[in-house]
C-alpha cells in the first residue's frame, strides 16, 4: 500500500511545524503526525537542505513539535528518518503513524 497525502483527512496546523490528522488503513483508524525538521551539520550550521544531523524545525522546548520528535517510541538519535514536503506547508516533514487508541 502506498500512502499518499490525499489519504490523510483533517489535516491541519497545531503550531508552525507540527501538522496532524487521520488516516484510515484497511479500516482502522491512525493518527498521522508531521513534524518540521531541519538538519545540523558538522559545522553547527542549521539548514533544510538534507545535510547533517535531523533535529525538530522549533527550537522552543515547549513546541508540540519538539514534544513530539523526542517522545516518540523509536529513538532518533539512532536512525534517520525519510523526509517528505507537504503541499501547503513550507519545510520538509517526518510523519508518524500510530493506531488511534494510543
Amino acid at each position: 500500500m502506498t500512502l499518499r497525502l490525499s489519504d490523510i483527512e483533517d489535516l491541519r496546523e497545531l503550531e508552525p511545524g507540527a501538522l496532524k490528522g487521520t488516516l484510515r488503513v484497511l479500516g482502522v483508524l491512525f493518527h498521522a503526525q508531521f513534524v518540521r525538521v531541519k538538519y545540523a551539520g558538522i559545522l553547527g550550521e542549521e539548514t533544510e537542505a538534507g545535510h547533517g544531523e535531523q533535529k525538530p524545525w522549533n527550537d522552543d522546548p515547549e513546541s508540540l513539535c519538539n514534544t513530539w520528535w523526542y517522545q516518540t517510541v523509536v529513538h532518533v538519535d539512532e536512525c534517520r528518518f525519510a523526509t517528505i514536503e507537504v503541499p501547503g506547508f513550507d519545510g520538509v516533514y517526518v510523519l508518524l503513524i500510530y493506531p488511534s487508541e494510543l
